[in-house]
């Protein structure tokens, strides 16, 4: 559809650095599509828009801002819902598997508060941990709990196709490998991240321990 277009299609995405950014610019220049975010290049295939928050996601879609988006579950199903879009594509549908179960969120914690309190932290990830394995096991009541705070029917939630994790596998850091890359393609870092490899940048930036051991407990 893109490549017989007279014009780039307008793909929305509601964060620079997010997942579903990632996902759609990459997956995109995987399948050999020239992807741009100037409005100038009309001879690109595809014009990323950012729509600067997920409160915008439906209303791009509904005014023609946009033709498609990426966004986080559960607002592709309130698109659906809602009869404003089309889920045309999950994760698990995209080519070569490499996008199954990419990583969206992590618990980020400063080394100094970590060496000082590990105590705290472990009662964050402890909760943590729970509450994944609460929301997978009770979507009903996990949609009824969240829809005021995400602004969404509380029937919507149950349809999203999310499973909630904090076992760091492979297919993780696998993940994180390729957003490590897509954000130094996209000049995000400085410092020494900016030149590091990922297998450099991983002895820094995972503390795995902690997560490990709640865990196992």
């Amino acid at each position: 559809m893109c490549k017989n277009s007279q014009q780039p299609i307008k793909a929305g995405y509601h964060s620079a650095i997010s997942s579903p950014r990632v996902v759609l610019e990459y997956s995109m220049k995987d399948a050999g599509l020239k992807v741009t975010e100037d409005p100038g290049d009309v001879d690109a295939d595809v014009l990323l828009v950012d729509l600067k928050g997920v409160q915008n996601l439906v209303p791009s879609l509904s005014s023609g801002q946009v033709e498609i988006w990426a966004g986080p579950a559960p607002h592709p199903q309130n698109a659906e819902n809602t009869n404003v879009g089309k889920i045309i594509a999950t994760l698990n549908d995209l080519p070569e598997g490499k996008w199954e179960n990419f990583p969206c969120c992590v618990f980020a914690v400063r080394n100094e508060m970590l060496e000082q309190y590990p105590e705290v932290f472990d009662a964050l990830l402890t909760v943590t941990n729970y509450t994944c394995d609460y929301a997978n096991n009770n979507q009903e009541k996990s949609g009824e709990l969240l829809a005021d705070t995400i602004g969404v029917e509380k029937d919507i939630l149950p349809k999203s196709l999310i499973k909630y994790s904090t076992e760091p596998t492979e297919r993780f850091l696998a993940g994180m490998n390729i957003y490590y890359d897509a954000m130094k393609d996209m000049g995000k870092f400085e410092g020494r991240l900016k030149d590091n490899t990922f297998e450099e940048a991983e002895k820094d930036i995972f503390k795995l321990d902690p997560i490990n051991k709640v865990r196992s407990n």
